[in-house]
């Protein structure tokens, strides 16, 4: 897409995909924090006993789902960091730098820490039910409606390190919801947020597969 068509379809649908904006090298800091907190993880709980294996011969896009299979665990959170230089430079990278400031202009701010997720096999808590950023960055407590970001312009990127396809859990949108305010949703115990209508009978719900060097950027709204 040319730079109009990519502002006229985050307008009409709420989201905008864009392939190949992101150099895979570029990713390579990111996956190396990943795998070497990985690898202490494994460490600790093997010399903890929890584990008979470190799983080293796992790859990257399994060893950790391996060792959270053993402890027969399924976290909602990243367990290593998720700051720092390398993480910030994700920020300012020239392709997302460019579809930020076609969708906000060239004043942008962010919220200072990334969200670093795991798709787990089988895993509900890290599903995410339907829900709207906003309705995440404004409950902070649990059980507590508040409102705050309704009116505001806010931008969520969502870059995959490893390809998201339907079978592995990719994301899923519903086309237009942006235009429908901030709906009624509540944050659980298990700190997921949950709608308090069927949403889906509003819209139909569109998977969107996409691979390394690509990034979906989507209203806190949608």
């Amino acid at each position: 897409m040319n730079d109009e068509e990519i502002i006229k379809s985050y307008e009409r649908d709420g989201f905008v995909i864009v392939k190949e904006i992101i150099d895979d090298h570029e990713l390579d800091g990111i996956r190396n924090i990943i795998e070497t907190d990985v690898d202490e993880y494994a460490k600790h709980q093997y010399e903890q006993g929890s584990i008979s294996s470190l799983h080293e011969e796992k790859s990257f896009t399994r060893r950790y789902a391996a060792i959270c299979e053993e402890l027969n665990i399924s976290p909602r959170d990243w367990i290593g960091q998720n700051y720092g230089p390398v993480f910030y430079a994700l920020y300012n990278l020239p392709g997302v730098l460019h579809i930020i400031g076609l969708i906000l202009g060239p004043e942008v701010s962010n919220i200072g820490r990334p969200a670093l997720r795991t798709k787990l096999p089988g895993s509900v808590v890290t599903s995410f039910p339907w829900h709207q950023d906003s309705q995440y960055f404004d409950q902070s407590i649990i059980g507590k409606k508040e409102r705050h970001t309704e009116h505001s312009c806010m931008v969520t990127v969502w870059v995959p390190l490893v390809p998201a396809t339907l079978e592995n859990g990719c994301c899923w949108v519903l086309p237009g919801s942006h235009r429908w305010g901030l709906l009624d949703g509540v944050r659980g115990q298990d700190n997921n947020v949950r709608m308090e209508e069927n949403v889906e009978s509003r819209s139909n719900p569109t998977p969107l597969p996409i691979n390394p060097g690509g990034a979906i950027f989507f209203s806190n709204l949608c």
